[in-house]
């Protein structure tokens, strides 16, 4: 291959005429050698031969130094002497159905599976962004091809929906659904609606003998979810992860903290209100990261914390039953766990503070979907931190009221083929309305 079209990124068969310079663009006319083997796409005969040179093409190529770069050859016309019809050749280096070459169409796409705005997409390809949104809408994923062993599945505010035609505006859902691979660590699939019905719905799409491969279903504390695990999946064994018990108690202890201060509010007494309010963060964090979180602060934070458990006791009591979780989390093994989560609910369950209490009977009632998590060492975790990167889409984008819009960007970004080597193979040879199934 010639170096100016490796460096150009032309196909080798193109011999590069002349370069023009414009003010927002460089022009590449090219001649194209005759091709060895010509296919009929009407009888997928070869013996095609030129008819003749046809019209100028041109279509949009990948930026060079910084500029776009724009590419011009005759669009040759052939004959088939097998059918005797004439058609217009098709450089495999050219996208079918877009004005511009595969190497620009591959590069575009690569930049939609990172969290960029369609704006910064387009000025680093230097196109517009409406040719960034037409390469995005040639995508479009389907029904993965089967369910992993350990399914995650957690809520996210979406706010997003469809289109009402016949109320001519959005039909928006405040949450959505992220269904991910725990294994894997992607995204497989987004649901419009959070509600069980729609969940069923979609978990009936797949054969029982397919759901029965799923080993793990991890999700919070959620009766809608542990509904559907239960409905659809006979051999998952149940998980749920610690981070939302200890969100849980987290709300707890805010609880009790928020009623403490609005006691010392309503009687005036405005110092050991300010005591207990600036607490705000000091009660969740765990006493063996106080030392790395608070640092030369240490001795006066845990100051700060004695003297508000001398005056609001019950706020002692919620602050120990969350330092006693932490320390079962860090225990080893399983059946230590287990018998230190029997002694906290023994302990708590009959507490004299009625948020204490209630946090106890929570935890009691999910215990054996808690300790599954531990046993087997599955977590939701996934689903929270691919919610983060989803929030940086939304943020980027400054919103997408199209639900699948959203869907589209989610998977390109979060899902299983977000390395994309694998998504240009599948779309290489693609028109628009390209189905991928993960």
């Amino acid at each position: 291959m010639k170096t100016s079209n490796y460096l150009a990124k032309l196909p080798q068969e193109a011999i590069i005429r002349q370069v023009q310079t414009f003010r927002d663009y460089d022009l590449i006319t090219l001649d194209l050698l005759a091709p060895r083997q010509r296919l009929c796409p009407h009888c997928a005969a070869i013996d095609c031969v030129i008819k003749d040179l046809g019209s100028w093409q041109t279509v949009r190529h990948i930026p060079s130094h910084h500029r776009g770069t724009a590419v011009s050859f005759h669009k040759r016309r052939l004959y088939c002497k097998t059918c005797r019809t004439t058609f217009y050749e098709n450089p495999y280096w050219v996208h079918p159905s877009l004005h511009m070459t595969q190497p620009l169409y591959d590069s575009i796409l690569l930049d939609l599976t990172e969290p960029l705005s369609f704006s910064a997409i387009a000025r680093q390809n230097c196109v517009t962004p409406s040719i960034v949104q037409s390469v995005f809408e040639t995508v479009h994923f389907g029904l993965p091809r089967k369910l992993p062993e350990t399914i995650c599945i957690d809520e996210f505010k979406g706010n997003s929906g469809i289109w009402s035609s016949k109320y001519h505006r959005w039909r928006l859902s405040k949450f959505q659904c992220s269904i991910s691979d725990g294994d894997a660590h992607a995204v497989i699939d987004i649901l419009q609606e959070i509600s069980g019905a729609a969940v069923n719905r979609y978990f009936h799409r797949f054969s029982l003998e397919e759901r029965r491969q799923v080993r793990y279903f991890c999700c919070d504390m959620s009766n809608g979810f542990v509904s559907v695990a239960k409905k659809n999946f006979p051999n998952a064994k149940i998980c749920i992860d610690p981070f939302h018990v200890v969100k849980r108690l987290n709300d707890m202890v805010d609880q009790v903290r928020i009623r403490c201060q609005n006691q010392f509010q309503n009687n005036g007494d405005t110092q050991n209100y300010r005591k207990v309010k600036n607490l705000y963060r000091l009660l969740k964090t765990c006493e063996y990261r106080q030392a790395a979180y608070w640092g030369t602060h240490l001795r006066e934070n845990q100051q700060r914390l004695q003297d508000a458990f001398v005056i609001a006791p019950d706020l002692l009591e919620a602050y120990d039953a969350l330092q006693f979780f932490h320390d079962i989390l860090g225990s080893f093994p399983f059946s230590v766990q287990s018998e230190e989560l029997t002694e906290w609910i023994k302990t708590y369950a009959s507490s004299d503070v009625e948020e204490v209490r209630s946090a106890a009977c929570t935890i009691r009632h999910w215990r054996g979907y808690i300790q599954n998590s531990w046993k087997y060492k599955k977590s939701n975790g996934l689903s929270e931190g691919l919610n983060n990167r989803i929030k940086v889409i939304k943020r980027v984008a400054f919103g997408l009221h199209s639900f699948e819009s959203l869907r589209t960007r989610i998977l390109l970004t979060c899902g299983k083929l977000k390395l994309s080597q694998d998504l240009l193979t599948i779309l290489k040879d693609s028109k628009t309305g390209t189905e991928v199934r993960l």
